[in-house]
């Protein structure tokens, strides 16, 4: 009978690590797709104000709204790629002080970080959905064209929500990994 509640629960961790694997791809292909459609949204948009203002000398008002609402996007999605990634900028300055990989107190660091940048996250995602809720509930639209304001403060939120994700993703993977070391200092096994 053991057995074959082991072998469930086996089961149910392969689908679920599979379910949150296709899902992990899914959302970094979406990220991907946004950063690249921002990023040549900015080039064009730059390139056509350059156009317009200094070759052809025309104002085309307007154009300053909708660079600065895809530079929120580009900026807030590569920001949360860059965090999937663990390409984020990350000081080393541990390493200068603690040579030993089997520090107790650089595991203790390597939780501390993840967990300090997972509630700052977290608190700022709070204060952008409250700030969208209000850009909807007080129609607040741009100077120039009249847009909703919330479609840039949706970057916002959207950012800062996978930001945050990754950043808990990384805390478990941390906490796991001092974990195991301890239980190998101790000399016991633990599997994850």
């Amino acid at each position: 009978m053991l057995s074959k509640v082991d072998s469930s629960t086996s089961a149910d961790r392969r689908l679920i690590t599979r379910v949150l694997s296709i899902a992990s791809l899914v959302l970094s292909r979406a990220q991907q797709v946004l950063i690249i459609l921002s990023a040549l949204g900015l080039i064009l948009g730059v390139v056509t104000m350059v156009l317009l203002r200094y070759v052809v000398q025309v104002k085309f008002f307007g154009t300053e709204e909708i660079i600065l609402m895809t530079a929120a996007w580009f900026y807030f999605m590569a920001a949360s790629y860059a965090s999937c990634k663990g390409k984020y900028v990350r000081s080393q300055a541990l390493d200068f002080f603690m040579k030993s990989e089997e520090s107790v107190i650089r595991d203790i660091v390597g939780i501390l970080f993840p967990f300090i940048g997972f509630c700052v996250c977290a608190i700022t995602c709070y204060w952008a959905f409250n700030y969208l809720a209000w850009t909807f509930s007080a129609h607040v639209r741009t100077v120039t064209l009249g847009w909703p304001f919330s479609f840039s403060v949706m970057s916002m939120v959207v950012g800062m929500a996978i930001l945050t994700i990754y950043l808990l993703v990384e805390l478990v993977k941390s906490v796991q990994n001092a974990i195991v070391k301890h239980a190998k200092r101790r000399g016991k096994q633990w599997t994850r």
